[in-house]
C-alpha cells in the first residue's frame, strides 16, 4: 500500500512539473511580453551593436552607420517603405537585422522575406541564424535547424522564401512582408497581391517594406518608386552616403575599373538611375568596331580555347557552339562557329565532338535550361578530361553575362567576323519589363552562346555574389 501511495506521489509530481513547464511556455508566448533581455525596435541601435556580420571577408561588430539608423527609425514611423539603394551599402543586412530584433523580443512576430532564388533565400536566412547565434550573452533557442524558417522558441517566426506567388499563398497571417531586390523578383507584383491577405489579419500593425537596386522605369519597383500613388514612406540611399566610400574621392572608379563594369551597369547599380527601356543592348557603331576577326578551320599549337554553347532541341532554335580564343589576354577572339537547326540531339553531339578534336578546348560552357542538362551530361561522359560547366540561364544571370560583352566591346577586348552574330547583336535588346531578348522575328542564340564563352575570359572577373554587395 506505501508502495502504491509513493507511486502515485512521484506521478502528481511528475504531473506538477509538467504543468509548470506548460505554463512557463504560454507566459512566453503572450502577447507583448518579452522572453529575453534585449533592446526592442525602439532602440534598434542598441540591438545592433550585439550583433556580428560579415562584412569584408571576416566578421565583426554590427555598428550601423548613421543612414542605417535613421532607415530602421523610418521604417518603425511609417506603414509602408519603399527604399532606392545603391550596392553595397547594408541595407538588406540592415532590414533583417531589424526583423530578428522584433523576432526575438515581440513573442507571435512573423516577417515573410522573398529573394529571388531558393539559394538566395536560403543565403540569407543563414546569415540572419549566424547573427542570432553571435547573440552569446542572450539565451534563446530555435525551434527549426531550416534556414528558411527561423523560429523563436516563445519570440517570432522568420519567413526565406523564394520568389513564388504560390509560396506567399501558403505563408500564415505576418507582421512584416519584406520584398528584397524587388526590381528583379519574378512575379514581384503577383507576390505582393498575394500576401496582402496576410498582412489584413495584423491590422495597423502590418508593415510592408520593399527595397532594391534599381531595374526598369516599368518594372514593379520603379512603378512603385516613380508613382504617387498609395501611402509610401519614400527612401534613397546612395552610395556617398556611406562614411567608408566617402572619405576616398577616387572609390567610384577605382570601384567600377576593379569590378569591370560597364558605364550603364554602375549607373544603375551604384548613381541610382533606372535601366533605358526596350533598347538596342550593344550600340551598332560599337558591334561593328569590333567585326574584324576571321573564322579559323582548326585550333593551333599553343593558344588557349573556349567553347560557349546553346543547345536547342529542333523548333526554330538553333544548336549553337562558339568558338573563343582566350590566349590573348588583351582581346578574345570568335574562331569558329557552329550553327544549326533542326539536327537531332545526337547529330549535334557528333559535331560537337568533332570540334572538340579539332580545337582541344580547355573549358566549355553549357546553358544547361531544357534540353542543356541533357546534352552537359552527355558531353561530361564523353570528355570526362575536359572542364565543363553547367549554367542555369534567369532573367538577372542573362544581363549579367550579356553585360560581359559589352564590357569587352567598350574596352576592345573582343572581335568576331562579319556575319549572322553581328545581327543577332545588332538586334539584341532590352524590353520595357528589364528583359534581354531578341527583338521580334529574331534570335539571339549566337549571342548566349558568346556570352557563355565570354565567361571564361581574363579579362571578366566571376560576377560578384549577390551577398558581398548588399
Amino acid at each position: 500500500m506505501a508502495a502504491s501511495l509513493g507511486a502515485l506521489r512521484r506521478r502528481v509530481e511528475r504531473m506538477q512539473v509538467e504543468l509548470q513547464k506548460r505554463n512557463e511556455r504560454s507566459a512566453r508566448f503572450a502577447s507583448g511580453k518579452k522572453t529575453v533581455d534585449l533592446p526592442g525596435v525602439e532602440n534598434w541601435k542598441a540591438f545592433a551593436s550585439q550583433t556580428y556580420i560579415r562584412t569584408s571577408g571576416t566578421v565583426l561588430p554590427f555598428n550601423p552607420y548613421e543612414y542605417q539608423v535613421d532607415l530602421i527609425q523610418s521604417i518603425n514611423d511609417h506603414p509602408n517603405t519603399i527604399v532606392l539603394k545603391s550596392r553595397q551599402t547594408g541595407i538588406s543586412e540592415t532590414v533583417c537585422n531589424y526583423l530578428l530584433c522584433r523576432a526575438l523580443t515581440e513573442p507571435g512576430f512573423a516577417a515573410v522575406t522573398f529573394s529571388k532564388t531558393q539559394t538566395d533565400a536560403s543565403e540569407l536566412g543563414k546569415r540572419v541564424r549566424a547573427m542570432a547565434n553571435s547573440l552569446q550573452s542572450t539565451p534563446f533557442k530555435f525551434l527549426t535547424d531550416s534556414n528558411t524558417q527561423l523560429s523563436v522558441v516563445g519570440g517570432g517566426t522568420l519567413f526565406f522564401l523564394p520568389a513564388t506567388a504560390r509560396a506567399a499563398r501558403g505563408i500564415p497571417s505576418c507582421s512584416v512582408l519584406f520584398l528584397d531586390e524587388a526590381a528583379f523578383l519574378e512575379g514581384a507584383q503577383d507576390i505582393y497581391s498575394a500576401a496582402m491577405p496576410t498582412l489584413s489579419m495584423v491590422g495597423e500593425d502590418a508593415k510592408v517594406i520593399v527595397v532594391s537596386t534599381p531595374g526598369t522605369e516599368t518594372d514593379f519597383f520603379g512603378d512603385l518608386w516613380l508613382t504617387n500613388e498609395g501611402d509610401w514612406n519614400k527612401q534613397q540611399i546612395h552610395y556617398s552616403q556611406h562614411p567608408v566610400y566617402s572619405k576616398d574621392p577616387e572609390w567610384a572608379e577605382k570601384t567600377r575599373t576593379t569590378r569591370r563594369m560597364t558605364q550603364s551597369a554602375w549607373n544603375q547599380e551604384y548613381e541610382l538611375m533606372f535601366g533605358a527601356t526596350d533598347t538596342q543592348v550593344y550600340p551598332t557603331k560599337l558591334v561593328d568596331k569590333c567585326a574584324t576577326g576571321k573564322l579559323q578551320e582548326c585550333g593551333l599549337i599553343n593558344r588557349s580555347y573556349v567553347f560557349g554553347i546553346d543547345p536547342a532541341a529542333g523548333g526554330a532554335d538553333a544548336f549553337v557552339v562558339i568558338v573563343l580564343d582566350i590566349t590573348d589576354p588583351q582581346c578574345a577572339e570568335v574562331v569558329q562557329i557552329h550553327q544549326e537547326t533542326g539536327k537531332s540531339t545526337d547529330y549535334n553531339l557528333k559535331k560537337v565532338a568533332q570540334l572538340v578534336e579539332d580545337w582541344m578546348p580547355g573549358q566549355i560552357a553549357v546553358e544547361k535550361n531544357g534540353i542543356g542538362q541533357v546534352i552537359g551530361e552527355a558531353l561530361i561522359n564523353f570528355f570526362p578530361g575536359s572542364m565543363i560547366e553547367l549554367r542555369n540561364t534567369s532573367r538577372p544571370s542573362k544581363i549579367t553575362d550579356t553585360d560581359r560583352i559589352l564590357y569587352l566591346m567598350e574596352k576592345g577586348g573582343i572581335r568576331y567576323p562579319k556575319g549572322p552574330l553581328v545581327d543577332e547583336l545588332k538586334a539584341f535588346r532590352q524590353t520595357d519589363t528589364g528583359a534581354r531578348e531578341a527583338s521580334p522575328g529574331r534570335h539571339d542564340d549566337l549571342v548566349m552562346a558568346l556570352a557563355q564563352a565570354v565567361s571564361f575570359c581574363p579579362e571578366v572577373v566571376p560576377t560578384a555574389s549577390f551577398f558581398d554587395q548588399i
